[in-house]
């Protein structure tokens, strides 16, 4: 038997590592494959169940939609309804016999009411008199301690140009913030 140059050396090894790594690419791809396979399976699902979702919310929404219309009508016909009964009731006349004796009474159960409010009133009056004249004494008192603020006519005149524009101001600021926040 004679020792020959070994078969080994004509195997190409740098192919055989090109072959494996294509073919560990190719496993890697095909797995990558199914699991976006997996995953698009699993959306479609998904998508088919909202769309199912949807198509039920859909037909909720028409069926209260009618029903809404059918109220609304109905509100309409009832309302026109009441309308013509008020038209009827300002058309008639009601006629009524009132006795002498019942014109009595009635001027003089409005006489008793009349009066009544007058004793109110009155008594109302004095009342505010008798609290007007605490309120001027006591006031009085103040004023002679030198306690408080006073002022006259022509400052609180002064002041009040002043503070309306400064308010005027404040609540335009104000709206107009609010406004371009709702805006924006």
């Amino acid at each position: 038997m004679a020792i020959g140059k070994s078969s080994i050396s004509d195997m190409d090894f740098e192919s055989f590592k090109e072959t494996m790594r294509n073919s560990l690419a190719l496993d890697e791809a095909s797995k990558q494959y199914e699991r976006q396979k997996n995953d698009f399976d699993k959306a479609r699902v998904s998508l088919g169940d909202v769309t199912q979702k949807i198509v039920e919310a859909r037909a909720g929404l028409n069926r209260t939609v009618n029903e809404l219309l059918v109220v609304s009508n109905t509100a309409i016909r009832s309302v026109q309804e009441v309308k013509e009964v008020i038209g009827k009731i300002e058309g008639t006349t009601i006629h009524a016999k009132v006795e002498a004796k019942d014109w009595d009474r009635l001027i003089d159960y409005s006489r008793k009411i009349v009066s009544a409010e007058e004793q109110f009133l009155e008594t109302h009056r004095a009342k505010t008199r008798e609290d007007l004249a605490h309120h001027f004494y006591a006031m009085s008192n103040e004023i002679s301690k030198n306690k408080g603020v006073w002022l006259s006519d022509k400052w609180c005149r002064v002041l009040l140009w002043i503070f309306i524009p400064c308010l005027i101001y404040t609540l335009v600021s104000v709206v107009l913030l609010i406004v371009s926040y709702f805006e924006a």
